[in-house]
């Protein structure tokens, strides 16, 4: 097993199961760090969750609207932007530092993006996403990167594409 910290963590701080790559509550994800590493994070968040059950109700939230914004491939909705603008906010105020977190992000901004045709931001963030799944996932990120590769084959035009072919090698 590898574990790669993408800065230096203080006592006290988050550990974020980003190799489980879902969104649980509170109690699962100390479940999870339970029974795989033998330890229970004890870090503010987490200690938020425990005494907040509405921020731990709000995480669920997010997991709900981020699988919502990846689910859907069809007409652009208010619903769907309504929902990536909270699960923004949300990333912004609570996970900023989170690169698994941020790769997430750009990841399911992507649909959006291509849903309102604003190409340069399609591959801006799928530049951001590839270059952060390497850093997270090492050796490893090229099957992350399938699903951006198979939407920008299938909804970018071949324009808008120029230079991204050396981020799939």
């Amino acid at each position: 097993m590898k574990l790669i910290a993408d800065r230096r963590i203080k006592a006290g701080e988050e550990l974020v199961c980003s190799y489980i790559e879902r969104f649980h509550l509170r109690e699962r994800r100390h479940e999870i760090l339970q029974n795989n590493w033998l330890f229970k994070c004890q870090c503010h968040i987490c200690e938020r969750h425990e005494k907040d059950k509405k921020f731990d109700e709000q995480w669920a939230s997010y997991s709900k609207d981020n699988d919502f914004i990846l689910g859907y491939d069809s007409k652009l909705s208010q619903e769907c932007m309504e929902k990536f603008s909270k699960s923004l906010k949300f990333i912004q105020e609570h996970y900023h530092n989170s690169l698994l977190q941020m790769f997430m992000l750009h990841f399911s901004i992507l649909v959006p993006c291509c849903m309102l045709k604003q190409w340069q931001d399609v591959v801006k963030y799928s530049k951001k996403a590839i270059c952060l799944g390497k850093i997270i996932y090492g050796d490893d990120y090229e099957r992350y990167l399938i699903p951006i590769k198979e939407i920008i084959e299938a909804k970018v035009p071949m324009e808008y594409r120029t230079g991204l072919e050396k981020y799939f090698k």
